[in-house]
């Protein structure tokens, strides 16, 4: 999850290449929460820290492994 600590995050399509549709799905409900809490932002096709989610980005990660 390194990607997240980018701008642009990490793009969802990539990590079903490589890691299939269904534990991306998973990421996905787990990062849901943390959507709604204005910690990360799931919008174009990608998973990006908010500015509110940059400092906490290792919780962040614990949160979505």
């Amino acid at each position: 999850m390194m990607g997240l600590r980018m701008a642009e995050g990490v793009s969802l399509a990539a990590l079903e290449r490589t890691y299939g549709p269904e534990p991306v799905a998973g990421l996905i409900a787990r990062a849901r929460p943390l959507a709604e809490m204005g910690l990360v932002e799931i919008a174009d096709g990608r998973l990006r820290l908010t500015e509110a989610g940059e400092p906490l980005h290792g919780e962040v990660v614990v949160r979505l492994a």
